[in-house]
Formats: C-alpha cells, structure tokens, sequence
C-alpha cells in the first residue's frame, strides 16, 4: 500500500541554508493541520534521484 507524495510547493516557507551533520541543507517551515513542522532537504539532492 504505497501512499502518494504530498505537494508542499506553496506551503513551504524557506528558512535558509544551513550545516546539518557536515551537509549544507536547506530548511524549510511547514504547517500542516495547524502543526509547525521543520525539513532539510541536503543540497544536491534533487540531482541524486531517478531520472523517472
């Protein structure tokens, strides 16, 4: 049972760029349900996925 990625492209408020174990991450704010949430996303890595 595969669930469908969520689309956060207008939810997402972008912190800035910061070090996160020794990789430059950027890191994003996301309220979903009226709960604050914070992601990282290593830079590069929209590169390192398939090319589907």
């Amino acid at each position: 049972m595969g669930r469908e990625p969520l689309e956060f492209k207008h939810q997402a408020r972008y912190i800035g760029s910061l070090k996160k174990d020794e990789q430059l991450c950027d890191f994003y704010e996301l309220v979903i349900d009226g709960k604050v949430q914070y992601v990282y996303i290593p830079v590069g890595a929209e590169q390192e996925g398939s090319d589907q």
